[in-house]
């Protein structure tokens, strides 16, 4: 498990943790638990992403079906923050309904369903 490995290093440091960890993971099929905020490193070194909003799995997916499409509304919130998503929901009462809903504790009570093939969200 790795928690924030790279967060506080210069970045061409951080660059040789990330292509060290990359050689690893590939050498020794090794499997890693990656927490971080970054969302361009999550893309760049994960297969799969968990979502996590207050200590809850939100969305799980593959991270090329996360980023391409996200479910939830909080992933959209993340992905836009870190100028990875432009597109807003197709249905913008969906976004405030779910905010809401996230807001007020509700989140915890969805289930996560799978929205598509291996793609779960709590939606």
């Amino acid at each position: 498990m790795l928690d924030e490995p790279v967060s506080a290093l210069d970045a061409s440091v951080a660059a040789q943790i990330v292509n060290l960890l990359l050689r690893l993971r590939k050498d020794l099929n090794l499997a890693l638990l990656f927490i971080t905020h970054d969302l361009r490193l999550v893309r760049h070194l994960t297969t799969r992403v968990a979502v996590m909003r207050t200590g809850r799995i939100v969305e799980s997916a593959s991270t090329v079906a996360l980023f391409a499409s996200p479910h939830h509304p909080y992933t959209h919130e993340l992905l836009s923050a870190a100028g990875l998503w432009k597109e807003r929901l197709a249905d913008p009462d969906r976004q405030t309904r779910a905010g809401v809903d996230a807001e007020d504790g509700d989140d915890r009570v969805l289930p996560l369903r799978e929205v598509t093939p291996e793609h779960w969200a709590r939606v």
